[in-house]
Parts: C-alpha cells; sequence; structure tokens
C-alpha cells in the first residue's frame, strides 16, 4: 500500500513539472529507477546549495535529514506534495495575493490541523518530518513550513528573524509597500508599529536599521533560529552528542565566533580538550570583551591544565 502511494505521488509530482497525461507520466516514472539513499556527502551538499540559492524549501528537508539517517528526501517531497495539492484546492479559484494568503493560513491552522504545542522543549519540533507526522512544531519550522507552501502556491514569503519569536512577512504585487507581518504561531498578522518599537529596544538599534531587519531575511537566517532552537532543546535535555553536531552545523553555515565557543564547550563536556581549547581560545581572542569572557578565560585556564596532565 505504502509503495503504491509513493508510486502515485511520484507519477502526480513528475505530471505537475512536464504537464504529461497521467499514462505517460506513469510509464516514464516506471522506466526510471527507483530514488536512491542520499549519501552523507550529499546531505551536506542539499544543505550548501539550500543556502546558496535562498532555497527554504531545500533548507527544510535537508535539516530534517541531517538529523535522522535514516530519512530519505523522496520521503519528505512526497509528503509535501500531498501537503501543497491540499493547500492548493483552497488557493488555486483566488484571484489576489491577499486572498491567496487567508486562503492559506485558513487552510494550515484550520483543515490541516496545524498548531503549537504547550512546550517547545521536544528537538524535534524544529525538524520538517516530525512537523508533518504530528502537526505541531516551533514558530520557527511553522515559518519554514508556511513560505515553502506558499511559494508553491504562487506567494511571495519570506522570513523574519526577529528577537525570540520568528515571523513571516508576505509582500503583496500591489505595492513595494504592501505587505503584512504574520506570527506563524497562530497565523495572525501582527502590528507592525508595534514590533518596530521592540526591535529598535530589543536589538539596540536605530528606526532605520529596525525597518531594514522587519523587511524579511534569508534561508540562512531560518536556518539559525532551527538550528539555534535545537541547541537549546538537546542542551535542555542533555544530549551533549546531538547538541556538538547542531553546533558544528551551526558554526558551519555561519562562521560566527560565539557559534564556534559553544562547539568548543560541548567539546570540552565530551572530553575531547584539546579541540575545546582551540574553539574557547579562537573566541577569546577575537572577542577579549566579551561579557562571558571573564568565566571563559578560568574556564580555558582549568581546560588546559588539564590537558597537560592527560597522557
Amino acid at each position: 500500500m505504502t509503495k503504491n502511494r509513493d508510486l502515485k505521488r511520484r507519477i502526480r509530482r513528475r505530471m505537475r513539472k512536464t504537464g504529461e497525461s497521467y499514462t505517460a507520466a506513469r510509464r516514464q516514472v516506471r522506466l526510471s529507477p527507483a530514488p536512491q539513499p542520499l549519501t552523507t556527502a550529499g546531505r551536506a551538499r542539499m544543505l550548501g546549495a539550500a543556502l546558496a540559492d535562498d532555497d527554504v524549501e531545500r533548507l527544510m528537508v535537508a535539516l530534517a535529514l541531517d538529523a535522522a539517517p535514516d530519512l530519505e528526501p523522496w520521503q519528505l517531497w512526497a509528503a509535501l506534495d500531498h501537503l501543497t495539492e491540499r493547500v492548493r484546492l483552497h488557493v488555486a479559484a483566488l484571484d489576489t495575493h491577499r486572498e491567496r494568503l487567508e486562503a492559506l493560513l485558513r487552510a494550515f491552522y484550520g483543515e490541516l490541523g496545524f498548531s503549537v504545542p504547550e512546550s517547545y522543549g521536544d528537538p524535534r519540533l524544529n525538524l520538517l518530518g516530525h512537523v508533518l507526522e504530528t502537526r505541531k512544531g516551533t514558530p520557527a519550522a511553522f515559518a519554514g513550513l508556511l513560505i515553502l507552501l506558499g511559494r508553491r502556491c504562487g506567494l511571495s514569503l519570506v522570513p523574519v528573524a526577529f528577537p525570540g519569536h520568528f515571523l513571516v512577512r508576505t509582500r503583496f504585487r500591489t505595492g513595494a509597500g504592501d505587505s503584512v507581518l504574520i506570527d506563524p504561531a497562530s497565523g495572525v498578522p501582527v502590528p507592525e508599529q508595534a514590533l518596530l518599537d521592540l526591535a529598535m529596544a530589543e536589538l539596540d538599534v536605530d528606526r532605520a536599521s529596525a525597518v531594514a531587519h522587519l523587511s524579511g531575511g534569508d534561508a540562512r537566517s531560518l536556518a539559525r533560529r532551527l538550528l539555534t532552537n535545537l541547541g537549546v532543546a538537546y542542551r535542555d535535555r542533555g544530549q551533549d552528542g546531538f547538541g556538538l553536531a547542531v553546533a558544528d552545523r551551526l558554526y558551519e553555515i555561519s562562521g560566527a565566533a560565539s557559534d564556534r565557543c559553544d562547539r568548543g564547550l560541548y567539546l570540552w563536556s565530551l572530553g575531547a580538550r584539546r579541540a575545546a581549547i582551540e574553539d574557547v581560545s579562537a573566541y577569546l581572542a577575537i572577542s577579549p570583551g566579551a561579557p562571558d569572557a571573564s568565566a571563559l578565560w578560568a574556564a580555558l585556564q582549568r581546560l588546559r591544565s588539564a590537558a597537560s596532565t592527560t597522557h
């Protein structure tokens, strides 16, 4: 049953891409080789390509694959194709960008049943496979899913990495200034003026910088928030092995000294002292006056002392 369902999804996907009839698409899919497992290198390349191309859909898939070695991309794309078909039933006949957005939000939080959980402590709430299966997720995960579904339906949606809470901005095609900020936790539009005031206070920037920040980000900003969420969840659960993998990925995509320091602290907790010394030292060399510098210098001295006595 599952095999037949996957075959039908591949056929429908080919029909949408090529315009072929069902019979022609079915023949080509049957002649095509079955999807092959994606190698570790292939998974890493997918994430890099998603960031380079600002492709939110591939980003969401790549991060899910990163955390689930047994998961294959075709499984996620099949589930997304099915979800897209259900959303298109609501938006296809509508004329304006605003009407299609409203229909997408009604379907997402209504018929499709997506809703935020009472707690965000489960790291899987940031991963596409779990979100699609349970209809539960963090605001950042919902933002990514809304953006990719919206783009599949012809809507212009972008991520907004607001401090403490991820948002989605939609741009209508009636004018450059005609746009709406959406709270992905509920699907409700958010008053922009209140957010501007809050952004100026939280980010300690002027109005022009706050406006620029709220104008929208890219796939990399979404990746950073999802990985940060994952790291916090793993740390709170004491799962340092998973936390190290996330910290390593976060530093890889950001290059930020603070992310390298976080990786170093995970390495320390897992007993990799020399690698930890390298990471923490690099952070302190760049940020000697950071608020946490004194505590880290003390920790670094302990690390060096312990490393010198290890044989």
